[in-house]
């Protein structure tokens, strides 16, 4: 039933949140063990600042798109159509936000030798970049996913993503690697998450393009 499936939706996205959360929670703890408080500050801007971008990736189109698929008849041909443009236009839009984040970053302040924005946090920026497009991708294949109410879907992938960002940043650690180790960690982990939603969304709609219909 309607009833049903909501509630085991509900469910599972909170224990999507319990592993997105307890994965965070785990990594900040053995990257302030191991950097210490000036490494744990570095860290944290690095990926602030890329995740500040990576919320304006929705913008308000997957809403769009289902209130369109609500309002017309639901076929395939209709799915394929909003949701390959919707993938084209969240490529193109996490393109954008990327050149953005990157054109804006030489102006962010810096006082040597460790105040600001120093060169090693700029360059873990660059680094860390592509995460705003993977989760541009992530945040379309929410859209079916929530469609079809099947968030269990989206949480397997972000679960999977989560467990790969916990395994690379263990190892990363283990071997003593630097910072920029532990944030390649976080963005592996992002596309790995975007590889299983996209493996998942293709049960719906076969055989994925990148479409950009103007009209």
């Amino acid at each position: 039933s309607l009833k049903l499936k909501i509630a085991a939706n509900t469910l599972v996205q909170i224990l999507g949140k319990l592993i997105t959360g307890g994965v965070t929670v785990l990594v900040t703890v053995m990257v302030s063990r191991h950097f210490g408080v000036e490494g744990y500050g570095e860290f944290i801007k690095i990926m602030t600042y890329v995740w500040a971008f990576s919320l304006f990736a929705d913008f308000g189109f997957n809403a769009i798109v289902l209130k369109k698929l609500a309002e017309t008849e639901d076929s395939p041909q209709e799915n394929q159509k909003y949701f390959f443009n919707l993938l084209g236009l969240r490529l193109v839009s996490g393109l954008v936000l990327i050149f953005l984040a990157l054109a804006i970053l030489p102006f962010l302040p810096y006082q040597p030798p460790n105040q600001g924005y120093t060169p090693m946090v700029k360059m873990g920026i660059i680094f860390a970049s592509l995460i705003i497009l993977a989760q541009a991708l992530l945040t379309t294949t929410n859209a079916l996913f929530q469609k079809r109410l099947r968030y269990d879907r989206s949480v397997l992938a972000v679960g999977i993503g989560y467990l790969g960002i916990l395994i690379l940043s263990y190892l990363a650690i283990k071997i003593n690697g630097p910072l920029l180790l532990v944030v390649g960690s976080y963005l592996l982990g992002n596309f790995l998450m975007v590889l299983v939603a996209l493996f998942l969304f293709k049960f719906d709609l076969g055989k994925i393009t990148f479409r950009f219909d103007l009209d």
